[in-house]
């Protein structure tokens, strides 16, 4: 029974002192974890933090006209929620660091929903054709985190006039739940 108690002396030791350290320092400790902006992980890996702006919209997309909205495929249910997806997914990978192999990949299946939704005439389809357009001819040494940050904008415009383009489709559409909802 001593050895075991022992044994385990010095580990119970360490885990009391750095629990008694962090607990003193933590304001200290997260002042230091927020202020870290960058971290890397041998010369491939590489995380910046911070802001990626994509709340500062650059500009609105036009919403189709009443008559576009009607030729829209609207029973294409899964495109509809695939499309929100994968413009969320890309604009991760965006924000990430992925290769620009995986956004090509998320704006390509993107331009397929839309395609099946019918939308690519309108404006909402012409900004995400322009997206490609931007992505393709970019290496992935030009993804710096200020050409990141400006996509996932315009990737977040995307997403928010498809959002909208539905929610007008649904005639008791709230966007925002009503704040009785959970009483």
């Amino acid at each position: 029974m001593e050895k075991v108690a022992a044994e385990l002396a010095w580990p119970a030791v360490v885990l009391v002192s750095v629990t008694v350290f962090l607990f003193l320092f933590r304001q200290q400790i997260g002042t230091r974890i927020t202020a870290v902006r960058k971290v890397a992980l041998g010369k491939d890996r590489v995380f910046d933090f911070g802001e990626a702006g994509v709340d500062n919209p650059e500009r609105p997309i036009k919403l189709p006209t009443v008559q576009v909205r009607d030729r829209i495929n609207w029973q294409n249910t899964g495109n509809l929620y695939w499309i929100g997806h994968d413009l969320m997914w890309t604009m991760q990978m965006c924000l990430r660091g992925a290769p620009a192999a995986r956004i090509l990949y998320g704006i390509k299946h993107s331009l397929y929903h839309l395609r099946s939704l019918n939308l690519m005439t309108t404006e909402i389809g012409h900004f995400a054709s322009t997206l490609l357009g931007e992505a393709q001819p970019l290496p992935d040494e030009k993804w710096d985190r200020e050409a990141r940050a400006r996509f996932a904008n315009k990737i977040e415009l995307l997403i928010n006039a498809v959002g909208k383009l539905a929610g007008g489709n649904q005639p008791d559409f709230e966007r925002d739940v009503p704040p009785d909802y959970w009483t």
